[in-house]
């Protein structure tokens, strides 16, 4: 079960495996209902501090002053060691704009809930928190008495004494305002545990601790020093979890050699430069970080590219086997083909003769076209030659057209009555009976025997 504040014994720990089983299933409970997780390997160096936290945290008055690097687990043991402890943890939220009147609030939220509401809170806070050194002075006097002076306003220390005053009654203290203050301060008190988290790179823990001894003289100090060997090991192996290595043990041996010999460098340094080098455990977080990138990275990249050799190979593969169909169908088309090669060059022959042919006979049509031109180029200049006689017969035949209006009947009749009419008439005649296709007919001359063809008679 937790450690709960009625169970205030004390006792020395026998046995480590106990006490992490402990700890691993309080962490496992933790990580249930609490959001964020917490990311923390229980190896014996954090279990002594994660112990000696909540050693404090049970203690009347107890407070703390963790110093360490960022990385070195302070915040986390902290709020494991709050949820052993059965308490309630309490930290502002620094927003933008956070200054002396928002903190204040706070530090009033937290003095109700541990003086009204009787809650036990642990109230932790981180150096890198601090924007104002009025936040440290008000931390000053919470660490003495308790109290932070002129922290609530004549209404609200009103409101306030109304609230605490029948638990006061309660404990006989229902007298005067002094009285009932005290029994709110003396509660706070109690129920307030300041854990202040700082760093020791720098002057700052220096100047700080000089301003506001009450960091030392009302806080246990718990100095969060570098990891040793098998406390690297174990946060080595945890980070490579999931990660499917063949040898991880390997892995996390060059790791720790890696931090070793950085650590001896920076040792080294201090003494021949005078100068402090941190050496905090978040690098050796970032150290397996990049190489759980690098090596997701590589996997990545290592899959992807078998992917596309596998790819590759099922095409070829595929490629193959079609050739092999397509080369099987070519040995059983060879016959066909052979077949159709020689229909193709017997095609070619017929079609070479064929071309001869044409080309002769293009030849023919070029000279017959040639002839035509010249025939078209003759009946042209007939057809202009029969333009311009006929132009000059027209006149003669409106002329007759005109003379054939006036012909009346008598004049056909005297043209019969002709027997040898004269040359121009008989010409008329002759071409009119042709024109209609009238016959002529055969008449004897003189000479014996002999006949001649007369238009005039038909």
């Amino acid at each position: 079960g937790r450690l709960s504040s009625e169970n205030m014994s004390y006792s020395e720990i026998t046995s480590m495996d106990k006490i992490r089983n402990f700890t691993t299933e309080q962490l496992q409970d933790y990580n249930i209902i609490a959001s964020p997780q917490l990311d923390l390997v229980l190896f014996d160096y954090a279990i002594g501090h994660l112990v000696r936290i909540c050693r404090i945290l049970r203690q009347p008055f107890g407070h703390s002053l963790l110093i360490g690097l960022p990385g070195s687990g302070r915040e986390s043991l902290t709020k494991l060691a709050t949820y052993i402890c059965e308490c309630s943890l309490f930290q502002v939220e620094f927003k933008q704009k956070f200054g002396v009147p928002e903190w204040r609030e706070e530090l009033k939220n937290l003095m109700r809930k541990a003086g009204v509401e009787k809650k036990t809170m642990v109230f932790l806070l981180k150096d890198s928190q601090i924007v104002n050194e009025t936040f440290l002075e008000d931390i000053n006097f919470l660490l003495n008495n308790g109290e932070i002076p002129n922290l609530f306003a004549t209404d609200e220390m009103k409101q306030l004494m109304e609230e605490i005053k029948p638990a006061a009654r309660e404990q006989g203290k229902d007298g005067d305002k002094e009285s009932i203050y005290g029994y709110f301060v003396e509660t706070c008190k109690k129920n307030i545990h300041v854990i202040f988290c700082a760093s020791p790179s720098g002057d700052t823990l220096r100047n700080t601790l000089r301003k506001f001894p009450a960091l030392v003289n009302c806080c246990t100090v718990d100095w969060f020093s570098e990891w040793k060997e098998d406390s690297l090991r174990s946060v080595g192996a945890q980070r490579l979890i999931g990660l499917d290595l063949p040898n991880p043990e390997k892995v996390v041996e060059i790791c720790v050699n890696i931090h070793e010999q950085v650590s001896m460098v920076a040792s080294r340094f201090q003494q021949e430069m005078r100068r402090q080098y941190y050496l905090s455990p978040v690098s050796f977080f970032n150290l397996f970080e990049l190489f759980r990138t690098l090596l997701v990275s590589k996997k990545k990249e290592v899959s992807t590219q078998l992917d596309r050799y596998k790819l590759g190979v099922e095409r070829l593969q595929l490629t193959a086997d079609s050739v092999a169909i397509m080369q099987q169908r070519l040995e059983a088309l060879k016959p066909q083909l052979i077949a159709t090669s020689y229909e193709t060059e017997a095609l070619l022959v017929d079609v070479d003769k064929q071309k001869k042919e044409a080309d002769a006979a293009r030849l023919v049509i070029k000279e017959e076209e040639k002839v035509a031109e010249k025939n078209a180029a003759e009946a042209k200049r007939i057809s202009v030659l029969s333009e311009n006689e006929l132009k000059q017969v027209l006149p003669i035949l409106e002329e007759a057209e005109r003379a054939l209006k006036i012909l009346n009947r008598n004049d056909v009749v005297e043209i019969k009555s002709m027997k040898s009419p004269p040359q121009g008439v008989k010409l008329v005649m002759e071409a009119i009976c042709i024109l209609k296709g009238v016959k002529p007919t055969l008449v004897e001359t003189n000479i014996p025997g002999s006949k001649v063809s007369t238009y005039w008679i038909s």
